[in-house]
């Protein structure tokens, strides 16, 4: 998943998205006092256990307020380009008139 769709995606509460390095599976996460809670997709709420407790895979762990500034940075650049093609257009077009 992109940023947008992590963050699209994200249930309500998350502050975390945990990617699982050697499972390729991913999920997101709350702190919870000294503890991690986890979404259960398949329970659709938060848990203390499931696969990811079983998994001997490690997880990198991004922060949701990261990634959502990130992906307003993806969004802001793809504008920027997008203007700049225009631009870029706008002046071609005028020197085919002279």
């Amino acid at each position: 998943m992109n940023n947008q769709e992590i963050l699209d995606n994200a249930p309500e509460g998350a502050t975390l998205y945990a990617e699982f390095i050697q499972s390729n599976l991913n999920t997101y996460a709350q702190k919870w006092g000294d503890e991690f809670r986890f979404w259960d997709a398949e329970l659709n709420e938060w848990a203390f256990d499931g696969w990811w407790l079983q998994s001997s895979a490690k997880a990198n762990f991004r922060s949701m307020s990261d990634i959502k500034r990130i992906a307003e940075l993806e969004s802001e650049r793809e504008s920027q380009k997008q203007a700049s093609k225009w631009a870029q257009s706008a002046q071609e077009q005028a020197r085919s008139f002279k």
